[in-house]
């Protein structure tokens, strides 16, 4: 192999590895928060759900959480929309209420969901962390929230002697590529510790590995298969996605921030809080990821000054935003479908403002609508500076993304879908439709607007099986979020609805915005 290239793979490999703390939280510290669960993203192990009061949580799942659902284990992927349970919440490292441990249905222990949950399991491996390396050998503890059964379930495959496979994950669960980056081993030890702490399940492994890869380290998450597991890889689960035609929306691809902070001098969304912001330079567009994302209603425009007001979501604070003439950097989906295994390549171009996937002007941008906002901080400090303005609409066909109606209830509001991914190519060039990312429940209103092929129409034409893009308002203390506009389109990402002319475009939330 090329020197060069050698040296450059082994700093990514090093630069990716990132170690989670070793410590399973006492759910006697964890607070339980009655709820709903309202959205779920399979992909990244988080989610919302309402409480009783009306307020909306937003979650996200350590390495070691299991949800539960009829009394067993369950993935996220499990539980229906609208599942009214107890939430066992931990504070994250700012002491925000947003980590879930585990769930509480309070139903017996269903032995269909338990055998699901561990058929799940197996085909994706068995979750642990690394707590100690030596040599070609290494310690692990292994992931459960149901220790009480955790040896019967599993010590079958995993007693002393046993033939095993481990590969590296990330904190989601995640692998590369099961096939090529797992190594192979051997159980050489089998040692008990105490299952007081949720998510451990009472059992550390020591383990011997054929070779040590660079992320098998101490605190770093691994899956261990059994000796006659199937080993494959899931689409958008994997972090590679070998196999298959490639994944177009990029928030679920691999996340350079995230997975390699060591690259980026400045902090982002995703890591590095110790560093500064990126600081802007007049007239130069800012680097990918380097923004602040903020949701928000927008609620002031000043087109002739290119600046404005928006609520953000849920917190309700206001926030002034003056426009970047540099812009940012985005790219644009012009409904290309994914035919080939090949990297499907787009041109990336510079934006200020989209509005249903064309772009726009503030003045073009209706008043009471949720936008996505990519802030940069002031010479004060305060994130006053704006690169772009984006819709809903415009980030869902960006992503390739739709919403794929799975029941309609007009009557009480309620619209279920999934997040559905084109159709993809595996390498037999035959299509396959990708299982949905997540899925989350729609508030509509009698107010709310819908489109099907550039025509008004009902709510109650929408069917179960339609293709949804969609705007809406931000979510607030004392008023849920509920759509404003609904588009019927063809296909997941490939056709979306064409943009309304400059000239159609209204200012007022209260204005019809048609398609042209």
């Amino acid at each position: 192999m090329n020197r060069v290239l050698l040296t450059f793979l082994l700093l990514i490999a090093q630069t990716a590895l990132h170690a989670v703390d070793l410590a399973f939280p006492k759910l006697a510290d964890a607070k339980p928060v009655r709820g709903e669960l309202t959205s779920a993203d399979f992909i990244h192990r988080s989610g919302q759900f309402h409480t009783e009061k009306g307020e909306l949580l937003e979650f996200t799942m350590p390495p070691y959480a299991v949800m539960k659902y009829r009394g067993a284990e369950a993935d996220l992927r499990e539980i229906p929309l609208g599942t009214k349970m107890t939430f066992l919440m931990v504070p994250d490292e700012n002491g925000h209420l947003t980590r879930l441990v585990t769930t509480d249905d309070e139903q017996p222990a269903d032995e269909a969901q338990r055998q699901k949950f561990i058929e799940f399991t197996k085909a994706r491996g068995l979750p642990g962390w690394i707590e100690k390396t030596e040599g070609k050998q290494m310690v692990v503890t292994l992931f459960s929230g149901d220790p009480k059964n955790f040896q019967k379930t599993w010590m079958d495959d995993f007693a002393v002697g046993k033939n095993i496979k481990i590969c590296v994950s990330n904190d989601e669960l995640r692998t590369w590529n099961v096939n090529v980056d797992g190594k192979g081993g051997a159980v050489r030890e089998v040692q008990s510790v105490p299952a007081d702490g949720f998510g451990s399940s009472g059992v550390r492994l020591v383990l011997t590995v054929s070779d040590m890869l660079e992320g098998f380290r101490k605190g770093r998450v691994v899956r261990i298969y059994g000796q006659s597991w199937p080993q494959k890889d899931f689409f958008a689960e994997s972090l590679m996605n070998y196999g298959v035609g490639a994944l177009l929306a990029t928030d679920f691809r691999e996340c350079p921030p995230k997975h390699y902070p060591d690259q980026f001098p400045f902090r982002t969304d995703y890591g590095n809080a110790h560093l500064p912001w990126y600081q802007i330079t007049e007239g130069t567009p800012p680097p990918r990821w380097s923004e602040h994302l903020v949701l928000g209603e927008l609620v002031k425009v000043d087109a002739a000054n290119s600046s404005g007001q928006f609520r953000t979501e849920r917190s309700g604070e206001l926030m002034d935003f003056t426009l970047l003439a540099s812009g940012a950097t985005v790219v644009v989906n012009e409904g290309l479908p994914a035919q080939s295994i090949a990297p499907v390549k787009f041109q990336p171009k510079l934006a200020s403002v989209r509005y249903q996937n064309a772009d726009a002007t503030l003045a073009d941008l209706p008043l009471g609508q949720r936008y996505r906002f990519h802030m940069y901080q002031d010479k004060s400090g305060a994130f006053t500076r704006c690169s772009l303005i984006s819709d809903e609409h415009s980030h869902l066909t960006q992503q390739h993304l739709t919403y794929r109606v799975t029941a309609s209830d007009p009557k009480n509001g309620r619209l279920e879908v999934a997040w559905q991914h084109p159709d993809i190519t595996n390498y037999q060039r035959d299509m396959e439709s990708p299982p949905p990312f997540g899925h989350s429940l729609l508030r509509v209103t009698p107010e709310t607007r819908v489109w099907k092929a550039d025509q008004p129409v009902s709510l109650t034409d929408i069917k179960p099986g339609d293709l949804l893009l969609v705007n809406l308002t931000s979510e607030q203390k004392d008023k849920p979020a509920h759509c404003t506009d609904l588009w019927v389109t063809e296909a997941a990402g490939r056709t979306a609805p064409k943009a309304q002319s400059k000239e159609s475009k209204g200012t007022k939330k209260d204005k019809a915005v048609k398609p042209k």
